[in-house]
């Protein structure tokens, strides 16, 4: 399929994670047995898969990816990126935690204005009584 340039709402995109975060895990709480089973973590056995390309790579090449997708979005056009909780050594990396809680308290500050107005009583103008 063949697009034009600007012509896009949407782009929904997910970066191949590779064995950091994509599988299915089990832990002791899981299994009964002691430490954690991994199982299913490979795209693909296709060693150019970005999904088993080092971090700096994998990064490098997603970034021309969603420049590619930037081209493709129209003026107020939306690009998503889903990501499942990426794992560094056994730890979940949370580096966007700042960014979701300034747009929670940006959402609750717009909320409590939306309210604000709706309890203030509406007084007709240029009504006749």
């Amino acid at each position: 399929m063949s697009c034009s340039t600007g012509m896009v709402d949407l782009v929904v995109t997910s970066p191949p994670n590779g064995a950091s975060a994509h599988g299915q895990v089990r832990s002791t709480r899981d299994t009964g047995e002691r430490g954690v089973v991994k199982k299913d973590y490979r795209y693909s056995r296709d060693p150019a898969n970005l999904a088993h390309v080092g971090l700096e790579q994998l990064l490098e090449a997603f970034t021309g990816i969603l420049i590619q997708c930037r081209h493709m979005l129209r003026p107020g056009g939306h690009a998503v990126i889903t990501t499942r909780p990426w794992r560094e050594r056994g730890d979940i990396v949370r580096g966007y935690e700042h960014i979701k809680l300034a747009n929670v308290a940006a959402y609750r500050a717009r909320q409590a204005e939306l309210l604000a107005k709706l309890e203030r009583p509406v007084v007709a103008q240029g009504a006749d009584s």
